[in-house]
Formats: C-alpha cells, sequence, structure tokens
C-alpha cells in the first residue's frame, strides 16, 4: 500500500479525483431535504444521490478517504523526495505539497467542526448565544439603518449591537454590514437580511383570542376557530425596496384563511383595525428586525496557513 500511495502517479490521481467529486457537490445542492432530490432529479436521480451521499458530499465517508489517501500520498512523496536530495528547491517543493495538505486539513475541520447560526433580533431585543451552543455572549440590537442609492435602491445596511459577556464580561458597542462582519472572540457575525416585525391581537366581541407578533409572510394560528389563521404581509414604506407609501410608513396585509379558502383581506396602518369573518384584527405597530449569521469556523486559520506555504 505505501509502495501505491509514494507515486506521483497515484496522489495526482487522487487530486483529480477529489476535484472532480468537489465539483459534483458544487453542482448538486446540499443538505436539501429528501423531497427536494426527488421533485428536481427524479425518483432514480434521488435514490442515486442518497445512495452516494451526494447530498452531503463533503462529510462523506468516502469523500473524506479519498483526501486522506491524498495527504497520506503527499506527505510520503514529500519525505522520499527531501531523503534523496536536500536543496533549496526540493525544500520549497515539499513545503508547497505540505500546503495542500493543509488547506484539505483545514477544509475537513470547518466542514465537521464549524458552526453557522441564523440569528434574527428585532430591534431593542437581545439574543443570547448560549441558546444556540455558539459562546455567553449576549449581543443587543440597538438600531438598524438602511443607506440608500440616489435612485431609491438599498446601498448598504447596517446594524448597531450592544455585546456583552463572554472572556472580558464588559459591554462593547460594533456596527455590522454587509461585508464588514464583526469578530468577537472565536465568532464572526455577519449582515445578512433584514425585515419588518408586525405587531396586533385578534379579537372575537369582547374576547382577546391571540396577541402576536410575526414577521413579514408569518402566519398566525387563532385558538379556538377550527384551523383558521391569519397571514400577514408588510408593505413598504417610504423609500424601502424603491416602493414609496403615501405615509411613508409600512402597512399591513392580511388575510384569514380557513379550510375553504380566504375568508378576509385587509390592509391597516398601525393603530387600525379591520373587522372580517366575525374578527376583529389590529395592528398595534411594526418594528425592524435584523437578520445576523453567527460562525464558527476553526479551520480557517489552518487554511489560511495552507494558501501561505503554497505561496
Amino acid at each position: 500500500m505505501t509502495g501505491i500511495l509514494s507515486s506521483m502517479k497515484t496522489a495526482l490521481f487522487l487530486l483529480l479525483l477529489l476535484g472532480a467529486a468537489s465539483a459534483v457537490g458544487t453542482l448538486i445542492p446540499q443538505g436539501e431535504l429528501p423531497g427536494f432530490y426527488v421533485e428536481r432529479y427524479g425518483v432514480a436521480g434521488a435514490r442515486i444521490i442518497q445512495a452516494l451521499a451526494l447530498d452531503h458530499l463533503f462529510s462523506a465517508r468516502w469523500y473524506i478517504c479519498i483526501g486522506l489517501l491524498l495527504t497520506t500520498s503527499i506527505l510520503i512523496c514529500s519525505s522520499r523526495r527531501i531523503k534523496r536530495r536536500v536543496s533549496k528547491r526540493n525544500v520549497v517543493s515539499v513545503i508547497a505539497h505540505c500546503g495542500v495538505v493543509a488547506v484539505f486539513v483545514g477544509a475537513l475541520i470547518s466542514l465537521n467542526l464549524g458552526q453557522s447560526e441564523y440569528l434574527q433580533i428585532g430591534i431593542g431585543d437581545t439574543a443570547d448565544l448560549a441558546e444556540l451552543g455558539m459562546g455567553e455572549q449576549k449581543i443587543t440590537a440597538q438600531d438598524f439603518v438602511i443607506d440608500y442609492y440616489p435612485g431609491g435602491e438599498p446601498k448598504q445596511y447596517t446594524t448597531y449591537v450592544v455585546i456583552t459577556g463572554g472572556a472580558d464580561d464588559g459591554e462593547v458597542e460594533k456596527k455590522i454590514s454587509v461585508n464588514h462582519p464583526v469578530k468577537i472572540g472565536r465568532l464572526k457575525l455577519y449582515q445578512q437580511s433584514y425585515g419588518w416585525l408586525v405587531r396586533g391581537e385578534v379579537t372575537e366581541g369582547d374576547r382577546v383570542l391571540t396577541r402576536f407578533e410575526t414577521i413579514d409572510g408569518g402566519e398566525v394560528a387563532i385558538p379556538g376557530a377550527a384551523n383558521m389563521r391569519l397571514r400577514t404581509f408588510v408593505a413598504a414604506g417610504e423609500r424601502d425596496q424603491g416602493m414609496p407609501s403615501s405615509s411613508g410608513e409600512p402597512v399591513l396585509a392580511c388575510a384569514l384563511l380557513d379550510d375553504h379558502g380566504v375568508a378576509y383581506t385587509g390592509r391597516l396602518q398601525a393603530g387600525e383595525s379591520g373587522e372580517g369573518a366575525g374578527y376583529m384584527i389590529t395592528c398595534e405597530g411594526f418594528r425592524r428586525f435584523t437578520g445576523l449569521m453567527v460562525k464558527n469556523d476553526p479551520g480557517v486559520p489552518v487554511v489560511f496557513l495552507g494558501f501561505l506555504m503554497m505561496v
């Protein structure tokens, strides 16, 4: 086995095989539900994808085995080359080959030990990273600002946060914007999305059936009403998404749905109510939420070291 792995032809073959497999992994969406692959590739295609673990290729055992064989082959070839003749050229070549190994090892660390969680925080709210298993810090979203181009299209959006807890147990103010993440300890926070939260209530006569705060596109079940639910949409306010409204404020577009279809539709501004199908829907107000991606990627330093070794 060692004799086979000591051949540069073997190393090249494994490298090409790993590259071809990686290309397949970039073409086939990863980590989707089984139904997604049936719908997109058919029953036979979905079975092949799942049998070969192509739906989670980068953590599949056979993919990792190819990488480990390639790593072993490169290390054996490099050590034998150095033993035969120690020269500046050989040393540089071995370092570059080891760089390839480091990149692969770093990628494996990221794939198997890395964490990535989406965090949605309403402005004024606090999120505890301990609930995600990603640290002891707490993040409070203080403000959210959108900058616009002259034509009204969003140019940049920024979240102003206060971070508490962690190693120094202090309080730090940071701003997170697109392409400008913030590093806190071993974590990085990325600005990913934003939107509206709408707050209100549904009543029947003098009885409050439910109070809600939900995102744009959310759905609220109405207690005591079989399969009755409220679906909410937020129409943009002035200069938000380039769609001005008459008042410059967001508007709730809502629909009451039951088993027979749409029972009521309405458009409500903050403080307004609408009645339909025997229910009163009140829109109490709106506030922004920010969507942050929290990442812990321990493999990045190893990958960065590998690239430096190959330069």
